[in-house]
């Protein structure tokens, strides 16, 4: 008998199938949310990582805490790929993403067991997710100043110092309101908004400057580094004369025919 080509290439993998593969992969969600249950909420603890090298990070923000984790199981890196997201787009919220995706299985696992068909959980899934929208919707209220200071620091808290983070909220709020006649969309606080480390200051000496920002050094350090004003032109192109696009041999007999020809170039 003539094993086929699949047969072949899957001989050395391991394959889990029906409810042992739902029960595997509930597990490892479960497992995964219960590395970064502690650090949830203002009394969350703090997780010390090591890596191979030895360096060592205290933090107890979630998406820290997984994404520094090697995990091998495909279920439990698309939790870490949805915690990363949420950090992407709402810049807080990664262990409570993680913590409800865990649950959500938990349940799932326990309606297949009574015979309840996946299709038909995931439509469950779905009713729930736009009922819990048009329930937000109706006690959503707009913030206040007070609330967004609040919320802003909330996503600060345990990734950096306490001063620091208040300085950090008033930049942040800063930023957000010069954008928030803009369009663009998520991404527009990506496109419009740029960070940039300077070297030879601290995280507390941080600003905002509403304009173009170029992290560029001096072609001469002789030069001043600082200036109260000035004009900027902003070339797209070099300053080196244009090279000749063709093979050619040129003659020079006296002076003056070098210098017309250097003008002419």
């Amino acid at each position: 008998m003539v094993e086929s080509e699949q047969d072949v290439a899957l001989e050395d993998t391991d394959r889990i199938e029906g409810r042992s593969a739902l029960v595997n992969n509930t597990n490892a969600a479960i497992a995964l949310a219960g590395a970064v249950r502690s650090t949830l909420g203002p009394r969350g603890s703090d997780k010390m990582l090591v890596d191979e090298n030895g360096e060592i990070v205290v933090t107890n923000d979630g998406v820290t805490v997984l994404e520094t984790a090697k995990v091998e199981h495909p279920t439990a890196n698309l939790l870490i790929a949805t915690s990363s997201a949420q950090d992407r787009i709402a810049r807080d919220g990664t262990t409570t993403s993680v913590l409800l995706t865990a649950e959500l299985l938990r349940n799932a696992l326990e309606l297949s067991r009574i015979g309840v068909h996946p299709t038909i959980i995931m439509n469950g899934y779905r009713i729930a997710v736009e009922e819990s929208l048009s329930q937000l919707e109706e006690i959503s209220r707009v913030a206040s100043d007070d609330d967004l200071i609040a919320t802003t620091a909330t996503t600060m808290a345990g990734k950096i110092d306490t001063v620091l983070a208040k300085k950090m909220t008033v930049l942040a709020l800063e930023a957000a309101r010069a954008l928030e006649n803009e369009e663009g969309g998520d991404d527009l606080e990506r496109i419009r908004v740029k960070r940039l480390q300077m070297t030879g200051g601290g995280a507390a000496e941080s600003e905002i400057i509403h304009g173009l920002m170029l992290k560029k050094q001096r072609l001469d350090f002789t030069t001043d580094s600082h200036s109260d004003g000035g004009k900027i032109a902003i070339i797209d192109g070099g300053f080196e004369n244009r090279e000749l696009e063709l093979d050619a041999q040129i003659e020079i007999r006296n002076t003056g025919v070098l210098s017309g020809f250097q003008e002419r170039k």
